[in-house]
């Protein structure tokens, strides 16, 4: 079986809140950093997941300004990681973004999270470095 995504319901806003924190409480590599995510407001029509059968494994969160599709929260339960399916969640949002007309894809990462190097391999290129509290960050975008 292989996992799908869609648009979560929003019953499933609840969900879509557990499974980040969850996911978050385990860092992406070992010796990558931690963090607690402040959730937003659920968004209707901003989110999508991935669902293995019925389970919710994966989510990301996105909004679009003007021509530009930024996204955030990308989250994978720590079982279900690297099995494509956080890769499959940003190509999805990728696909969102062309079919809105947008012109960029783009999102900021903690490097301390290991991240960066993920979002290389899928094309984002690092447009700027920045700090968020005493954490390093990194802004990077692709165009779509």
């Amino acid at each position: 079986m292989k996992h799908r995504i869609k648009r979560p319901s929003k019953e499933e806003a609840l969900r879509v809140k557990l499974l980040t924190k969850r996911a978050y409480a385990y860092p992406y590599k070992v010796g990558g950093a931690i963090t607690k995510p402040k959730e937003p407001e659920w968004e209707t029509g901003r989110t999508l997941a991935a669902y293995f059968g019925t389970r919710m494994v994966g989510a990301i969160r996105y909004q679009i300004r003007g021509k530009e599709l930024y996204f955030y929260r990308l989250a994978v339960l720590k079982r279900w990681r690297c099995r494509g399916i956080g890769s499959a969640l940003v190509a999805a949002v990728e696909g969102v973004a062309k079919a809105k007309g947008c012109r960029n894809v783009s999102l900021f990462c903690l490097i301390g999270k290991c991240l960066p190097s993920f979002y290389a391999k899928m094309g984002y290129k690092t447009v700027k470095k920045a700090k968020m509290g005493r954490l390093d960050a990194v802004f990077m975008s692709k165009a779509v």
